[in-house]
């Protein structure tokens, strides 16, 4: 049984081609900016199902975006974003979180982050779209005022 949902955007080719035209810094805060964007109403959701108990469960749930994998993969431009809950700040322990979501031999699971994307997937990859052209036009702003001052 998976614990990632995995979505593959493809169709992005005008968006790649201006995404490759930033620079390697500007064009992974792009991708990762969009990428938390676009799971924003996913992380709302998943807090609204959150059981309400004495962990404040609710309010561990983080989104983050990360490109470091995909420049050590070799790949052009890839993005790893997520809603999570818990953490090692949180205080809550990973076998709670899991016992939620999915149950254990001594209680019933009450999903919440599942049900918090599924359903949801087109409208997440749409977002991110709209998010990513918005990213890309503002880093590639911060491109020009940066070539001008060299």
């Amino acid at each position: 049984m998976s614990k990632f949902i995995k979505l593959k955007v493809h169709g992005l080719k005008e968006l790649d081609k201006a995404l490759n035209a930033l620079d390697l810094d500007l064009r992974e805060k792009a991708m990762r900016k969009a990428g938390r964007e676009a799971l924003k109403p996913v992380e709302a959701r998943a807090k609204k199902l959150a059981p309400k108990d004495t962990y404040n469960l609710e309010k561990s749930i983080k989104t983050s975006a990360s490109t470091r994998s995909a420049r050590r993969a070799g790949r052009r431009a890839a993005l790893q974003a997520r809603v999570s809950a818990g953490g090692r700040t949180s205080g809550i322990p990973g076998s709670y979180i899991l016992s939620q979501e999915y149950g254990s031999s001594k209680q019933k699971g009450t999903p919440f982050l599942r049900p918090a994307i599924k359903g949801h997937e087109r409208t997440v990859i749409m977002h991110f779209r709209k998010q990513l052209k918005r990213s890309i036009d503002m880093f590639a702003r911060k491109q020009l005022r940066r070539n001008k001052r060299k």
